[in-house]
């Protein structure tokens, strides 16, 4: 048994968890190790060599020495050569197998202390001392105590009084003693209580003192109390008395007492101090102890693990019942080292021989461990054992005492030879399989590349193994391999990884490592096996396929159009996003018939049943459909498709495309709105002119002279309305040749620098003779010049204008504004008419486009004027805009930069 291993794993919280009680086992010996920590007694463990193995945290407190200074040390460096000497005695006793009490003094910083040591050995199962515990306890404060009763027997008044100087000093002592002390009377009533004793039995000195000492005791041990009192009232001392207490919380302490008994002046027994001590971990220690020597014996019985002890002075060899039973020997028969020798398989003889006098040549360590086969005695068949053993040599270096354990292994050499027999076939495979084979053990290095993978790489198995591997994989993939294997391996699951590895010839080449976990006979992880595969020529193959692919998309969802396929079944199998971004729906919706979900109901039967036509006849397919957009707004839909075939010839489908035609449609509507507009506008001046040119040539014809001069009036007002008819058909005329104009690019600007302010009011008057009814206010706050063509702005202002007296016939002013600063000149046109709908604002700009509505219908125009106006003020790198309510009046703003004309070169 190796005792300080089993304190180690008691302070460690670590225990076996192979058998049944493990959770408990743990639990028992970090409790253990709590109370090892936790009492005030210092406990360490000496081996038989003097080297100090184990102390306890209270060892760290007394000499300030943390432990890892000590353990592991020779005693002699702690505590000196002087002290080291002195207790020689006490040493060799204990390692005798006696336990050993003494007191010495130790020298401390602040003085010598007198310290309470007892040694108890450490006995194996086979007899053998491993070494010895010391219990370490400091007994200063306790010895003074001892020394301050002596006062009690002074009988003169001098002594007394000095005496009593003295029993201050003692109060002090029992003040700061770290264990109870505690007064009683014979009668067991207590009379002093000191702190210790309240922190070791919970109760004050208040709730003590008077009271009787019973409550302290359990009730199967009062008859001790009576026994104890009996001894004292003769006067008897009672010491290292080993019992039992109650706190206050009902918890029961392991205490040793030592009770002195008190006498008065005359010598007679008058009660008695006590001075207990909480011993409860260290009995703990004990059982702990014990049970650690119980479970040592199981385990040495469970696995069959013979033990030995030979005397190479005497020459005796000492065989446990294990040992016997591995060699199949007689309980009758004598074994020593002839027997031992006789029974060596002949072949390794001269190895065991070696062995054993390498570990007695007190040059070496001693140490014997070797594996090597038997002879059984009763059928002398071969079994291969492994013994280990130590020599502990004497003060003349001979070799005294030499001791080991024997254990049977031949089941494992058996499944060795088989695992070596497998590990062959499995080469012999792994090497004429034409995949790469690589394997990694459980400490996550490769070990294993079979005779492809090296004549791939053109390296051998040293150069490839452990990480050396790494060398001929590509730099960039490096971190991926490592990154995606160093997961695998933590998660213990298998991985595929595609990466590029040099070839023998330079050339880096990609390969597919397809790796599986394997798993030991236990179940445990094991690490990896992996077959590798050259995929080079199939990833450059793919990688062509993937970009054509990611090409042929790219366009696809670019496109301004929807893209479609369908099967030979008539089933959608691909749309592009444009067409997906447009419904709404999501691509796996859109197979089969989704996609009409978003088509018009009237419309779903025109679009599938023309589909199927076309379909039977292989014919190219064309329709028009409406759809509701995700945003909910309806569009006009023009679709068309070709049969393709696949690379056979053979019919695969339809593939097509869906454009977007509601402006067409819009501009179709306008341009029809736009002829009649047109026929009807034009058609009123013509039919106009015409009456009246018919009129004044039959006045013409009246022969009668007074009849003549009576209609003049007549003629010249016919004139005038030819006149201003003529004027309307001029100015239709003329915006249309300006909407060609615009349409074919031709529409010329003729730049120069002018005074804006006057050109604004000069329009302004030409205008206002225009109206009878509209006074036309300006406010002229602009004093700059302007680099533009002065016609066409005089136009826009015209259209602005005239647009503001059609549509105010019920107001009865029109307000003018000039302003800007020196960047822009600004000119609105106020009316207070009939107003534009917020829904209006940006489309009334457009060419042909006419607000809708029973109001706006009774003007009469093309929806050209603003076209051409905005075309002329953006051509002015300008802008117009509206600010307007419907039936609240509107405001238009023409921006203008403030331009000089350019030098002359």
């Amino acid at each position: 048994m190796n005792l300080p291993q089993e304190i180690k794993t008691a302070i460690d919280g670590q225990g076996d968890t192979n058998n049944a009680n493990g959770g408990d086992k743990i639990t028992r010996e970090k409790r253990l190790s709590l109370l090892l920590n936790s009492i005030p007694s210092v406990i360490s463990y000496i081996g038989k060599d003097y080297y100090i193995q184990y102390v306890n945290r209270s060892f760290e407190k007394m000499f300030g020495l943390p432990a890892d200074a000590v353990v592991g040390k020779p005693l002699a460096d702690f505590i000196g050569p002087e002290a080291f000497a002195a207790v020689r005695e006490y040493r060799e006793q204990a390692l005798s197998g006696r336990e050993v009490h003494y007191e010495m003094e130790v020298p401390f910083k602040d003085g010598k202390r007198i310290m309470e040591v007892t040694y108890t050995p450490d006995i194996e199962e086979n007899g053998n001392i491993a070494g010895y515990t010391a219990l370490i306890n400091d007994i200063t404060e306790k010895k003074k105590v001892a020394r301050e009763n002596e006062i009690m027997k002074l009988q003169d008044l001098a002594d007394r009084k000095i005496a009593e100087s003295k029993l201050g000093h003692l109060a002090a002592i029992v003040h700061s003693s770290t264990d109870p002390i505690i007064s009683k009377t014979l009668e067991g009533i207590v009379t002093s209580w000191n702190e210790a004793a309240e922190k070791v039995f919970g109760y004050t000195a208040g709730e003590m003192i008077g009271q009787p000492l019973l409550r302290l005791i359990p009730p199967d041990r009062l008859n001790e109390e009576v026994s104890i009192l009996e001894r004292l009232k003769r006067g008897e001392m009672v010491e290292h008395f080993e019992t039992k207490r109650i706190t206050k919380e009902n918890r029961e302490l392991d205490i040793s007492l030592t009770i002195s008994p008190v006498r008065d002046k005359e010598g007679r027994v008058i009660g008695a101090s006590k001075i207990a001590r909480d011993i409860t971990a260290q009995k703990a220690l004990r059982e702990a102890l014990r049970e650690s020597e119980e479970r040592f014996r199981m385990a040495v019985q469970s696995t069959k693990l013979g033990t030995w002890e030979f005397l190479p002075l005497t020459g005796k060899l000492n065989w446990s019942a294990e040992c016997r039973e591995i060699y199949d020997s007689p309980d009758d028969i004598e074994i020593n080292y002839d027997f031992f020798s006789k029974h060596i398989h002949p072949d390794d003889a001269d190895l065991a021989e070696q062995a054993i006098q390498q570990a007695m040549d007190p040059a070496g360590s001693g140490n014997y461990d070797i594996q090597y086969r038997i002879l059984r005695y009763s059928d002398k068949q071969p079994r291969w054992i492994k013994a280990k053993g130590k020599v502990y040599f004497n003060s003349r270096q001979q070799p005294e005492r030499f001791i080991g354990t024997v254990l049977d292994i031949t089941e494992e050499k058996m499944q060795e030879q088989e695992l070596r027999n497998s590990v062959e076939l499995f080469t012999a495979m792994a090497d004429n399989v034409p995949a790469m084979i690589w394997m990694s053990g459980e400490d996550k290095f490769c070990d294993f590349f079979n005779k492809t993978w090296l004549e791939f790489t053109g390296r051998t198995i040293e150069e490839e193994s452990h990480e050396g591997w790494l060398k001929n994989v590509h730099p960039d993939d490096v971190e991926e391999c490592i990154d995606n294997y160093s997961r695998s391996f933590r998660e213990q699951k298998g991985f595929y990884t595609e990466y590029r590895l040099k070839r023998h010839d330079g050339e880096y080449r990609w390969v597919a490592d397809n790796s599986v976990p394997r798993y030991n006979i236990n179940g445990s992880f094991a690490g990896f096996i992996s077959a590798c595969i050259d995929i080079d020529d199939q990833k450059n193959f793919r990688e062509k396929i993937l970009k054509s692919e990611l090409r042929l998309k790219t366009i696809s969802n670019a496109s301004p159009v929807g893209l479609w396929m369908t099967d030979v079944q008539a089933q959608n199998t691909f749309v592009n996003d444009t067409w997906i971004q447009w419904t709404g729906i999501p691509f796996e919706k859109q197979l089969g018939v989704g996609w009409l979900d978003r088509v018009l109901e009237e419309d779903k039967m025109i679009a599938t049943s023309k589909f199927q036509e076309c379909l039977q006849l292989r014919e190219k397919y064309s329709a028009e459909f409406r759809i509701r957009r995700s945003d909910g707004e309806l569009r006009w839909c023009l679709t068309e498709g070709s049969p393709y075939f696949d690379i056979n010839g053979a019919f695969a489908g339809y593939a097509g495309s869906v454009t977007d035609i509601t402006d067409i449609k819009k501009m179709e509507e306008r341009k029809d709105d736009f002829i009649k507009m047109a026929s009807h506008e034009l058609k009123t001046p013509i039919t106009s002119i015409k009456g009246y040119v018919q009129l004044l040539l039959n006045i013409y014809d009246e022969i009668n002279e007074e009849k003549f001069q009576a209609s003049r009036p007549t003629v010249k007002s016919s004139l005038q309305t030819i006149s201003k008819q003529v004027s309307k058909l001029t100015r239709l005329v003329s915006e249309l040749l300006d909407l060609s104009r615009i349409e074919s690019g031709k529409l010329e600007l003729h730049k120069s620098e002018f005074d804006l302010a006057a050109l604004v009011e000069e329009t302004v008057q030409d205008v206002r003779l225009t109206t009878t009814r509209h006074a036309i206010i300006l406010h002229n706050d602009f004093e700059s010049n302007v680099y533009a063509d002065k016609d066409r702005i005089s136009q826009v202002l015209v259209n602005l204008l005239t647009n503001a007296i059609k549509y105010s016939p019920d107001a009865e002013r029109i307000e003018v504004y000039v302003e800007g600063d020196t960047s822009n000149a600004i000119i609105k046109v106020k009316d207070h008419g009939i107003g534009i709908d917020q829904k209006d604002h940006a489309r009334i700009f457009e060419r042909f486009y006419r607000v809708e509505g029973k109001s706006e219908q009774t003007y009469p125009g093309f929806g050209i004027g603003l076209f051409i106006a905005s075309e002329i003020v953006e051509r002015h790198e300008g802008t117009v805009s509206v600010e307007s309510k419907k039936d609240h009046g509107a405001v238009f703003t023409i921006t203008l930069p403030v331009t000089k004309k350019p030098a002359q070169l």
